[in-house]
């Protein structure tokens, strides 16, 4: 009898053995599928990044002067960008069609009340709210906003690989006065050299920081001169800021991750 029960219990093992084997070779066969279709997945990803890297590189160029800058914005309606969310301004809105030209809008309004607070009608929102909103908004397309301080290696990195830098900068008139002619003076500079002495003289020893801000895209640098260009502030031209007036007029910069 105790050999008939052994002869059941190492039948039975066959048979769990039978059945473990082929488990596991579920398990691998299994395993296998998802790590080629994660690996697809790994790689789709890494080409759409690398094709986005290619085709931002494309929009910068560098003159003569030494100027580095992004001269090709792709065709945005902004003005379309902005009647279908709430609380985007003009650069804002350029901004985000420059980094993505699919924008669910559905998704981005609800993300941008979630985190500003902003109603239908809303006049003010707090800022970090809405980079926030933004920033959840690009994660669904394996991007992201990062809130950066101001160096030459931040911002000039990510303007040699053609990507846009959206700032807030306080107000002031300069933008419009001081700011303006030097930008005119400027063209008519034969050299970076030349330029960088007359520029020196010129330069704005203080800006004070004002309560209210306004947004700006930074889209250039010299590093001849440490001047950056900027869009948004002036109303009528883009303006070269030195690092040091930069410095002083910024109160946030957000670099895109990708």
């Amino acid at each position: 009898m105790g050999k008939i029960s052994y002869s059941l219990f190492g039948e039975e093992r066959c048979i769990m053995n039978k059945y473990n084997i082929l488990s596991i070779a579920v398990c691998i066969l299994f395993s296998q599928v998802f790590a080629t279709a994660y690996a697809d997945d790994a790689d789709k990803d890494m080409s759409e990044k690398a094709k986005l890297r290619r085709e931002f590189k494309t929009r910068v160029e560098k003159n003569d002067f030494g100027d580095v800058r992004i001269v090709k914005f792709p065709e945005s309606k902004v003005e379309e960008i902005q009647s279908k969310t709430r609380v985007l301004n003009p650069l804002t809105a350029m901004f985000l069609a420059y980094v993505t030209d699919d924008i669910d809008y559905e998704r981005l309004n609800k993300l941008m009340a979630k985190f500003s607070g902003a109603k239908q009608n809303s006049k003010s929102f707090p800022i970090a709210g809405l980079m926030e909103g933004i920033n959840r908004y690009l994660a669904h397309k394996s991007m992201g906003l990062s809130k950066v301080n101001f160096s030459a290696v931040n911002f000039r990195q990510r303007l040699e690989d053609g990507v846009p830098i959206l700032c807030w900068v306080t107000t002031g008139p300069f933008y419009d006065a001081e700011l303006t002619d030097r930008f005119k003076e400027r063209q008519k500079a034969n050299s970076a050299e030349e330029w960088e002495r007359a520029l020196r003289k010129t330069e704005l020893k203080k800006i004070a920081k004002k309560r209210l801000v306004t947004t700006a895209l930074c889209i250039g640098f010299n590093p001849d001169t440490d001047e950056y260009l900027l869009i948004g502030p002036a109303r009528a031209n883009p303006i070269w800021m030195t690092d040091k007036e930069l410095k002083g007029a910024l109160t946030g910069a957000y670099i895109l991750r990708y």
